[in-house]
């Protein structure tokens, strides 16, 4: 008979012996099982020696569980091995599990984007696929988060646990004496995450192909000669994203729909036709307002970058679109903030940010010291606010939109990509992916779809 797994491994790079002695090791051989088996190293970067460690993992008999941990962290959960099994047992696709505070009896999950390496829980099965991205990752952050980003690509499930430690921390004001800490938010720190942006925005915009998105601009050049950057036949001085391809985001079942920002109502009209749910608008112009109440279920006029709340009070909204409208107020969060209360427990947003990291955008200002509004586009002359896909992200994480896709980009290339080639060689001496930051270059405009965590 095969033998079940039962063996917990854990890793553990150190920077200060004295700590891991003092916290770390002790909660180990207390919590961590008779059969724990224990990987040190003082190498660095860590991403290379978690990779190594989740390599002799794989040459370990009977391994049920690979945890790594920080120096620091002290395992102060009795049932830290019962709760772990529990929660892998709840999720075959949960590979990756982080902790937080909660209830005594671990049952409670909380699926998330990302966990950092407070302590980062690995099901086998993962560690055998997967290995951290030691050439974007030669620091102390971002590897992690990275880490969980691809984990979720390929199909698997991050998640919270409650379970009980203790990050100890230097007192600054009293060096040599240490103070307790909880553990920081799971990939909710801005330099963590930001840490993680420049690979994960790329990988995730590498797979966003340019037949989703068919557009045709004409555009004419007007003013004085400028030195030639380059064109693509493309660019157009508006752009405006197809009702078709943002409305492939509607979830599949949709019976009440916000569209903020409305205009006159054409997008409304088209959700209406094609999913059958009542569609109300809001729209700040009164004469596309006037045309939009004739296509709608309801449109209310509001100017949205003074509002605090909906002038009437409606039952909660599956879905609230939102197609061009945060880089046009000049509070974008406060705007979430106020809407959010209207969607539904499982609703969604749609949104839709042109991408300020368009080559259009930093080529003039690389070359020509040129920051130029225009009549469309990322520069246009209503945008307030702008955005690259990780801003975008973390404005909705910051608001409790806990899951996030940026689901489509418009490619929006040089004609003559060979121009991008100063660039990008210049991305490789700073150690960058070349392939990834071209890939944002072109992306001009992102679709994305939020919900809550």
């Amino acid at each position: 008979m095969e033998r079940a797994a039962r063996v917990f491994v854990f890793g553990v790079c150190i920077d200060s012996q004295e700590v891991f002695d003092r916290h770390c090791l002790p909660a180990i051989a207390q919590f961590g099982g008779a059969d724990a088996t224990l990987i040190t190293s003082t190498d660095k970067p860590i991403a290379v020696t978690y990779n190594q460690m989740l390599a002799a993992s794989l040459d370990m008999a009977d391994v049920e569980a690979v945890v790594l941990l920080r120096p620091e962290v002290e395992i102060t959960d009795p049932r830290f091995l019962t709760k772990i099994r529990a929660a892998f047992a709840q999720d075959d696709r949960l590979a990756i599990i982080g902790v937080r505070a909660g209830p005594a009896d671990g049952a409670s999950l909380a699926p998330v984007d990302a966990v950092d390496d407070t302590c980062m829980v690995l099901r086998p099965s993962l560690t055998a696929q997967l290995r951290f991205d030691e050439a974007a990752f030669r620091g102390t952050s971002g590897y992690d988060i990275d880490f969980c980003f691809r984990a979720r690509e390929a199909g698997f499930h991050v998640a919270l646990a409650p379970i009980d430690v203790v990050q100890h921390r230097r007192d600054q004001h009293a060096p040599g004496r240490e103070a307790h800490a909880a553990p920081a938010a799971p990939a909710q720190t801005s330099e963590a995450y930001r840490s993680a942006a420049a690979v994960w925005q790329g990988k995730r915009a590498a797979d966003l192909r340019a037949s989703m998105l068919r557009r045709i601009w004409l555009r004419s050049p007007d003013g004085e000669p400028r030195p030639d950057l380059g064109s693509s036949p493309a660019l157009a001085a508006g752009f405006d994203l197809s009702h078709a391809e943002l409305l492939e985001h509607l979830p599949s079942e949709v019976t009440r729909v916000l569209d903020v920002g409305c205009g006159s109502g054409s997008r409304g009209q088209q959700i209406k036709a094609t999913t059958g749910a009542h569609v109300a608008g809001i729209e700040g112009g009164a004469a596309a307002a006037r045309l939009a109440r004739t296509r709608l279920d309801e449109v209310h006029e509001l100017d949205l970058t003074t509002a605090t709340q909906l002038p009437w009070q409606p039952s909660p909204y599956d879905v609230i679109v939102l197609a061009d409208v945060l880089a046009r107020v000049a509070e974008p969060e406060a705007l979430l903030r106020m809407l959010l209360p209207y969607l539904t427990p499982q609703g969604s947003i749609i949104l839709t940010v042109p991408n300020v990291k368009h080559w259009s955008v930093i080529l003039p200002l690389l070359l020509q010291d040129r920051w130029e509004y225009q009549a469309g586009g990322p520069l246009q002359h209503a945008n307030l606010r702008f955005f690259t896909m990780i801003e975008i992200a973390e404005l909705l994480r910051g608001v409790g939109m806990g899951t996030f896709d940026a689901c489509a980009a418009q490619q929006l290339p040089l004609e003559d990509e060979a121009r991008l080639e100063p660039l990008l060689s210049a991305v490789r001496a700073y150690g960058a992916d070349a392939d990834e930051v071209a890939t944002l270059l072109n992306a001009y405009q992102y679709v994305v779809v939020a919900r809550r965590g």
